[in-house]
């Protein structure tokens, strides 16, 4: 649970300090934040809302973020980490909640990406469907780290 503090507390200040914060997905940006803290316990919630953190959740209370938060329960999953973010396409809609506890998850991938992975019919693990999936990298090579993932 530490490391996904400290992982949502990295991204949460890096809104505040990025100038894509002023832009047009303000509202999304805010959403993924939303997300994340609904799937902590209360006491880290808390300690979030009252930490470092309170601005930046109390800017974000203020954006209209319900239609990204909507959009964001069901079909394709984004998921986004460091200079990743990953893109799922689930045939069965039960496989895509094997994935969500383990997703920081974003409204969408940016598209200014530098490599891209695409896999597609990938079998869930521990699920019963397939996947189609891609990795965006935004300051680096995929492909090279990913040879077994037989990459498109």
């Amino acid at each position: 649970m530490k490391r996904f503090y400290a992982a949502l507390l990295t991204f949460g200040l890096s809104l505040s300090l990025s100038p894509a914060v002023w832009s047009d997905d303000l509202a999304s940006t805010c959403a993924a934040l939303q997300m994340q803290l609904s799937k902590m316990d209360p006491d880290t919630r808390r300690s979030m809302q009252q930490g470092a953190m309170a601005d930046v959740i109390k800017m974000c209370s203020k954006e209209k973020t319900s239609s990204y938060k909507k959009a964001m329960t069901s079909g394709t999953l984004y998921c986004k980490s460091g200079d990743l973010c990953a893109k799922y396409d689930f045939a069965l809609a039960s496989d895509r909640k094997i994935y969500e506890p383990s997703c920081a998850q974003v409204a969408s991938c940016p598209s200014n990406y530098s490599d891209k992975c695409t896999l597609k019919n990938d079998k869930v693990r521990g699920g019963q469907g397939t996947v189609d999936w891609t990795l965006y990298a935004y300051n680096g090579l995929v492909r090279d780290s990913a040879k077994n993932l037989k990459c498109r």
